[in-house]
């Protein structure tokens, strides 16, 4: 698969890891994980197919991820348009692993912020 050999993206990923605290289990940020990927808009259809309700959201391509159903990613877009622009991954990332080649990730994220203009 031509565009995982050579990701053009980069996000950050802020993992949450189970803490056990004074008023029991708490999520905490773990420490960001720069994550090469490929980044491409979610069409509206998409979004309802997948149970969600319109929002700015994108599908991330990579050929590894740190994260989990409760991470916040870190994606400033393909040119800085969103600089520090965090959102939070939906579900679980899905695996594609029908060969070495081609294994891969996909993961829907979604804008935690809505940008005021």
């Amino acid at each position: 698969m031509g565009i995982l050999s050579s990701l053009p993206h980069r996000c950050l990923v802020v993992p949450k890891t189970k803490v056990e605290g004074r008023h029991g289990v708490e999520m905490v940020d773990g420490d960001p994980i720069e994550v090469p990927c490929f980044v491409q808009a979610v069409s509206a259809e998409e979004l309802e197919s997948e149970g969600l309700q319109v929002a700015t959201a994108y599908r991330v391509f990579a050929t590894s991820w740190p994260g989990g159903p409760y991470s916040t990613v870190i994606y400033e877009g393909d040119s800085g348009q969103w600089p520090g622009r965090r959102w939070s991954q939906v579900g679980e990332a899905r695996r594609f692993g029908h060969s070495s080649r081609t294994s891969h990730y996909s993961v829907i994220i979604s804008a935690k912020d809505a940008e005021a203009k």
